[in-house]
């Protein structure tokens, strides 16, 4: 008979373990027998660990009808002690504290003992702690207090089975708990700040324990433990040296990675389900490593919902949003309001624009854009630093701004002063460089990144070197670099031994290195593809083609099939005394337009009947100094004295 009562009792309480009002009756109806209060406490439940549900992470039972009712909670009179004793509690807090904890409005508070006796099977559940023949569970599996942050359902699935008791509330035991606590230091409002977070504080018999333990064992400092346990109490009622046993035993973590998650976490991470945090990112394809990068470079990972941050990057308009995670695990940390802030700036961002920004760099995230957009804006115009500009010209420059740094987003993430610094002590050669070069090398910086934004990333002074050690003297590579600083981002030795085996060597080329830092992006271009265009379409071969380089470098940056080949076919055909050999001496002459430049001009010396000029002083004057000297085609002849003062002015500039 009493078997089958037994039964039914159970199947009963399953049913209505939701129901907080019925739940609270049927515990204290069942708790009146006339027993001892701690060893014949009478059970309410005898189900599976897995099967305890959580309201968040307090058990769903209740005492009262209306727990947001103040003015029906009932404070029980072992509560009064934190009045009548330190920490001298408010009234408020002892409502807040039972409205929290419902059971305390009847003087209890819930046990959790386990069947299992003596042995505890730590590899089932590390949650629990041994006291003599019986084991006790601290259900407190508080997760994270992100906005975000998931609600866990139920506790972790084991073997092990709870029995749940509503125990008598002793001041003795209150007394204790307080006195642990302020023993560590901890102040009378710290200990009402820590009630109101974690009412059952009250009973804990382990936060000594706990505290030792972090500090002893994992080396934690007391004064940051102190610190961070305030804003989270639970780490008291856990047991700690259980869970990391897992860690290690189970996950395969070591102590070192395990205290940094620790620090990251704020000690939130013993109330996390990491197991199946790390069961989901290897579902997403992240391997062993990382993961552990993850969990390293990440912040507190393991306190986000992580398919909820994933689908945030999705939304957002991330690609490959878990191959950008590999690379920046601080983007799980993204908030919308980041991108904006960039939209913001005035740059003329979209918002789409900042996403493919993030992609190329996802470390912008990271940013105070207003600061980072203001440090470059000052190095690309140091003259308007300080200076009064109007709002249009202001605007300009942030549209500058945001064209490079949507080329090259990395521009932002750099040091400017440090790079600055860098590049004074190197034009000027000494470790301390005075203001007034650190003033010149922000300019000549600013001119550089305007040309070439990826120089921000090259270490200028080991750069020099290389190109040093290949032939390019130092002083030439300073002048260089103002002008061409893409030179930094070459193979130069790799590139040097293509010019060479090109042709570009003695008796041809006497300094390749020098003919290079006289003519920088000569290095950049495919020289076998220059010579086959002159000897195509100019007519030379390969060693004219070779003198013509070395001649006049610049030649390679014209096009042979457009320019170099139709200029040699007009300037031979109108001009007798030119030959193919002149060309070759004088391959200037080849790189302006012939039907834009060449021709026009000729005909026009023709209908004024002024003598043909040297090919190299037809191609030498700019279209306004040829109209001012000779006038448009069609146009009346000028005067003579107009020519003949030209004509001094090109010969001064000849002298």
């Amino acid at each position: 008979m009493h078997v089958a009562n037994l039964t039914t009792f159970r199947i009963l309480v399953v049913l209505i373990l939701g129901t907080a009002t019925s739940l609270s009756l049927l515990a204290t109806s069942h708790l009146q027998q006339k027993v001892s209060p701690r060893a014949s406490v009478s059970s309410l439940l005898d189900i599976p660990l897995a099967q305890c549900s959580y309201r968040g992470s307090r058990l769903a039972a209740s005492s009262t009808t209306d727990d947001n009712d103040n003015t029906k909670t009932i404070i029980p009179n072992v509560l009064r002690i934190l009045q009548t004793q330190r920490p001298y509690a408010s009234e408020e807090l002892l409502h807040q504290m039972c409205l929290k904890y419902p059971l305390l409005q009847e003087g209890k508070v819930f046990l959790y003992k386990a069947k299992k006796k003596k042995k505890l099977d730590n590899d089932i559940n590390d949650d629990a702690y041994s006291d003599g023949d019986e084991v006790y569970y601290s259900l407190d599996k508080d997760n994270d207090y992100n906005d975000d942050a998931e609600q866990q359902q139920s506790l972790p699935s084991s073997r092990a089975k709870l029995q749940c008791f509503a125990a008598p509330l002793k001041q003795e035991t209150i007394v204790d708990a307080l006195t642990d606590l302020m023993d560590m230091g901890y102040t009378d409002d710290d200990i009402c700040h820590m009630l109101s977070i974690k009412p059952d504080l009250i009973v804990t018999k382990h936060a000594q324990r706990n505290l030792d333990y972090l500090i002893d064992e994992l080396g934690l400092s007391k004064e940051w433990l102190l610190r961070t346990a305030r804003g989270f109490p639970n780490i008291f009622k856990l047991n700690l040296p259980g869970k990391v046993r897992l860690w290690k035993r189970q996950m395969g973590l070591d102590e070192e990675f395990i205290v940094g998650l620790i620090r990251r976490s704020n000690l939130r991470i013993f109330s996390y389900d990491i197991g199946r945090k790390l069961d989901v990112l290897r579902e997403l394809g992240f391997t062993e490593e990382e993961i552990r990068r993850v969990l390293k470079k990440g912040g507190n990972v393991l306190g986000m919902n992580l398919h909820q941050r994933f689908q945030r990057l999705e939304d957002a308009g991330f690609r490959h949003a878990i191959q950008l995670v590999k690379r920046y695990p601080q983007l799980l940390a993204l908030r919308t309001k980041t991108i904006e802030q960039f939209v913001e700036a005035g740059l003329g961002l979209s918002f789409d624009d900042v996403v493919r920004m993030a992609e190329k760099c996802p470390a912008i995230l990271g940013l105070d854009a207003s600061k980072a957009i203001e440090r470059l804006e000052e190095l690309l115009y140091p003259t308007s630093a300080g200076t009064t500009t109007n709002s249009q010209q202001r605007q300009l420059q942030l549209f500058e701004v945001g064209i490079l740094i949507r080329a090259f987003p990395q521009a932002l993430t750099y040091n400017i002063d440090n790079r600055v610094h860098l590049l004074a002590r190197l034009l000027s050669e000494q470790e301390e460089p005075p203001p007034t070069d650190l003033d010149k090398a922000r300019v000549l910086l600013g001119k550089m990144v305007k040309s070439y934004p990826p120089i921000l990333g090259y270490n200028l002074e080991s750069r020099v070197e290389l190109l040093q050690e290949a032939g390019i003297a130092r002083s030439q590579s300073l002048r260089a670099l103002p002008n061409f600083p893409q030179l930094v981002s070459y193979n130069v030795k790799a590139r040097m031994q293509k010019l060479h085996e090109a042709g570009l060597c003695p008796p041809l080329c006497p300094s390749l290195g020098q003919l290079i830092g006289s003519f920088p992006p000569l290095i950049g271009y495919d020289i076998e593809n220059k010579i086959r265009g002159l000897e195509t379409w100019v007519g030379v071969n390969r060693t004219q083609a070779l003198t013509m380089i070395v001649r006049y470098p610049r030649i390679v940056q014209v096009n042979a099939e457009t320019t170099a080949g139709p200029a040699a076919q007009c300037l031979l055909q109108h001009a007798t005394t030119i030959t193919l050999e002149y060309l070759v001496q004088h391959p200037r002459v080849l790189t302006r337009s012939a039907s834009k430049c060449l021709e026009p001009r000729l005909q026009r010396l023709n209908e004024i009947g002024q003598p043909p000029l040297a090919p190299t002083t037809l191609v030498s004057l700019s279209n306004a100094a040829f109209e001012e000297c000779y006038g448009k085609l069609g146009d009346p002849p000028p005067p003579k004295q107009r020519r003949r003062r030209q004509s001094r002015k090109t010969k001064q500039k000849k002298s």
